[in-house]
């Protein structure tokens, strides 16, 4: 019941996110906004002739105000998955923050002509990103006794792209028009870059893509493991290991977290008390020092580690006919 009800905030918002970038391009055709206020009745457009740089420049931030919209729909999309709205306080302010910032959006595709009206929108915009991130934190409380800046590393990107956002609106009105949208799309393209991905890991799947192309890779293998029956973790095991022998054959190392279940069947003869949660730091330790990731089917624990892989910028396999064969030259 809880996943429908998310369901229908998902669809809702949806809406509301198609009904502002519809809004965004003609607004003089659905509310009383001033005539050519949108981009498909700007003058140039409408005397079917060529634009001037300065109508270039206005095209450009228009493409930038949509730009930041696209993207924030993918961005929510993705995130909703993860961490859905939960039905308590938190999870309805969450939601309502989702819901004024569509209205936010509509308002940036609106003013596109405006460019540094536009830029301090997107600066709100961030703040705006910024107090969902710690809604969520509080709404998804975890004791685990990962870092600090790896724990929060989403939060902490959102603030600092937060602050770089409100020197962008301040102070780029000496910069000439152009150069404003340009630093705009920066802005807007480097958060949704570094949420996904922190700098090193960026830095590193790019040389590793240039340098490293068809050479032998660390992949984790990540797949269902627990269950009641303890035929069925054999089985998983097992099938987990053939995956680990079938990848080491195609010239790469795998790591095979499964492994650990005979360390657990030692930890409990020997009365050591190790959690789920102690296995799954172990393993992550592990993925973190992994080129790729292996991904055998739908688990509690594998999407974590599927989860952290992306946001890590590792390759995702699904299918071991994708994992190249390591030449011998």
């Amino acid at each position: 019941m809880e996943e429908n009800k998310d369901q229908y905030s998902i669809t809702f918002v949806d809406f509301l996110f198609t009904a502002a970038i519809f809004i965004g391009f003609a607004p003089e055709s659905y509310i009383q906004a001033e005539k050519g206020t949108g981009i498909f009745t700007q003058k140039w457009l409408l005397s079917n002739i060529w634009p001037s740089p300065h109508d270039i420049i206005l095209m450009s931030s228009f493409i930038l105000c949509l730009f930041t919209v696209v993207l924030s729909w993918f961005g929510y999309h993705n995130s909703i998955k993860h961490k859905p709205h939960k039905p308590n306080v938190l999870g309805m302010f969450r939601f309502l923050i989702d819901v004024l910032l569509v209205a936010i959006y509509t308002l940036l595709l609106m003013k596109f002509t405006q460019i540094q009206v536009s830029l301090t929108i997107i600066s709100i915009i961030f703040g705006l990103y910024f107090i969902w991130d710690i809604l969520l934190i509080f709404e998804y409380r975890s004791n685990s006794d990962i870092p600090f800046c790896k724990k929060y590393r989403g939060e902490l990107v959102t603030f600092c792209w937060f602050i770089i956002s409100i020197l962008l609106a301040k102070y780029t009105y000496i910069l000439p028009e152009w150069l404003q949208v340009i630093c705009g799309f920066v802005v807007v393209i480097s958060y949704r870059v570094h949420k996904m991905h922190s700098i090193r890991d960026f830095i590193n799947k790019v040389i590793k893509k240039r340098k490293c192309k068809n050479k032998p890779m660390r992949i984790y293998v990540a797949g269902p493991y627990s269950s009641d029956n303890q035929d069925k973790i054999l089985i998983n095991t097992n099938r987990a290991i053939d995956i680990g022998i079938k990848i080491f054959q195609k010239g790469h190392y795998p790591y095979v977290p499964h492994l650990t279940h005979w360390i657990d069947q030692r930890a409990k003869d020997c009365c050591i008390p190790l959690l789920w949660e102690d296995y799954m730091q172990w393993d992550l330790h592990w993925l973190e020092l992994c080129d790729a990731l292996f991904y055998i089917d739908k688990s509690r624990g594998a999407d974590i580690e599927l989860q952290f892989a992306l946001d890590h910028g590792l390759k995702v396999y699904r299918s071991l006919k994708d994992i190249p064969l390591v030449s011998n030259s």
